[in-house]
């Protein structure tokens, strides 16, 4: 579905759909519930893939935070922002 159909379904601004996806704006549990209700899935479908403090012990709760916040940029943002932390640790092992 497109942002544009989700946009109205949800009788909202398409501009908001997109500041939902970037993560610029919270999404309240009623709305996330309306928008599983009109993708046709289940609310704890939106965090399937998600890791949990139990499934990476070796984590902090920090840790974990910093990766969801990192799956959610862009692949060429990841990329820019490895290449920082590769150069502040002096590890020099970026992605390429």
């Amino acid at each position: 579905m497109s942002q544009e159909k989700l946009a109205e379904a949800l009788g909202i601004t398409f501009q908001q759909v997109q500041k939902y996806e970037k993560g610029l704006n919270r999404i309240s549990a009623g709305r996330l519930r309306e928008i599983a209700d009109t993708l046709g899935r289940e609310v704890t479908w939106f965090f399937e893939e998600m890791p949990t403090y139990e499934a990476y012990p070796t984590l902090s709760k920090a840790d974990l935070r910093m990766l969801r916040n990192l799956k959610a940029l862009t692949p060429e943002t990841r990329r820019a922002v490895d290449a920082l932390l590769s150069s502040l640790s002096g590890s020099g092992e970026a992605a390429k």
